[in-house]
């Protein structure tokens, strides 16, 4: 009875040490809090947004979320550089772009899968392509190419690099300028005179300001569309550069524009970057819809790059291809720092910003 008394009191023993030493192993404590700061509760179904202050196709979903009161976390991606590690680790090349928008394992890429996404998880299928009427689809059919391209050449570099310029030290803004043109060297950002990209630019300002001498919202009455958010968001990046598109005569745009803008919340509960990757290992992909296996190159290594004209500003994401149909890819991907996800991108790229 001695002995026996003796073996389990030694069993005991060794159990607690083993359980004490595995509480106090580091790369355990990094498994559920970084610096001493912990993960938040549900982290595994809420919304997490890679983003950085100044890009306008981040505010627009930003705009959403406070719009539907949607409870989100907030990742702050340097905006100083084109490189971005730990975005880098969750969806390879197309880390160069923002936003991003992860919910646990599920990382999805490009404006038009974000918001297709938002409108599902909120039922408002008006803000999201897919559930939008053929006016809204029309509206926002050239937000990310010929519109961008006219307010881009509707300002002079000088105003753009000065206004970037007062808002971050010189070194980063050295940094910036550097990172920006190496990144946009193949995009197809086509010249177009200033004179020509300022009239276009106030032909679609008094457009806007038409549209809603009738209506509340751009294209609605009763509630925004995708087409006001759409709008909104390259206002927003012109104010933001201290260059006011909106004329004193232009009441109607001004107020649908202060009414839009009240939607605004403060941002999402920010989380160490690091974070974002132990909630993208510590969770497992959504399953992939049953319509989106049949296609004939499901399980194959593929090689993806967005189609649309920043071109070869984003590096391609590579994986295995787990999911296809008419609008989007989801690739699996696996890398130590964040276990297997599945990435969604779109056939067709809408918009994005470096």
């Amino acid at each position: 009875m001695t002995v026996k008394r003796a073996i389990y009191v030694i069993v005991l023993l060794l159990s607690i040490t083993a359980l004490t030493l595995f509480a106090n192993n580091s790369s355990y404590k990094m498994s559920t809090e970084i610096n001493n700061k912990p993960l938040p509760a549900n982290y595994g179904n809420k919304i997490i947004l890679h983003h950085t202050a100044g890009s306008p196709y981040a505010e627009k979903i930003r705009l959403m979320l406070g719009y539907t009161n949607t409870e989100w976390l907030s990742v702050i991606a340097p905006s100083n550089t084109v490189e971005r590690p730990v975005q880098e680790k969750l969806v390879g090349g197309y880390s160069r772009r923002i936003p991003i928008m992860q919910i646990g394992s599920d990382i999805f890429c490009d404006s038009y899968i974000i918001t297709e996404e938002l409108a599902k998880l909120t039922s408002r299928p008006e803000l999201g392509t897919s559930g939008s009427s053929d006016k809204v689809k029309e509206f926002i059919s050239d937000e990310g190419t010929y519109r961008y391209k006219i307010f881009l050449n509707s300002l002079r570099k000088r105003e753009i690099a000065f206004a970037y310029f007062r808002s971050m030290p010189f070194k980063e803004f050295r940094i910036f300028i550097k990172g920006r043109l190496k990144a946009t060297k193949d995009a197809d950002l086509t010249k177009m005179k200033y004179s020509v990209a300022v009239e276009k630019r106030n032909r679609y300002i008094n457009s806007l300001d038409s549209m809603l001498n009738t209506h509340e919202f751009i294209l609605s009455d009763s509630s925004p569309t995708l087409a006001d958010f759409s709008a909104y968001h390259m206002l927003w990046w012109y104010l933001r550069l201290h260059k006011s598109p909106i004329s004193d005569n232009q009441t109607n745009l001004e107020r649908w524009y202060n009414k839009m803008s009240q939607f605004r919340k403060e941002d999402g509960t920010e989380l160490i970057p690091e974070q974002s990757l132990q909630i993208a290992k510590m969770t497992q992909p959504l399953e992939v819809p049953a319509h989106m296996k049949k296609s004939a190159n499901i399980g194959k290594q593929v090689s993806i790059l967005p189609n649309d004209y920043v071109k070869g500003a984003t590096l391609p994401v590579k994986g295995i291809l787990v999911g296809e149909d008419d609008t989007r890819y989801i690739i699996r991907r696996e890398t130590p720092e964040t276990g297997v996800v599945h990435i969604h991108m779109p056939k067709h790229a809408y918009g994005a910003c470096l």
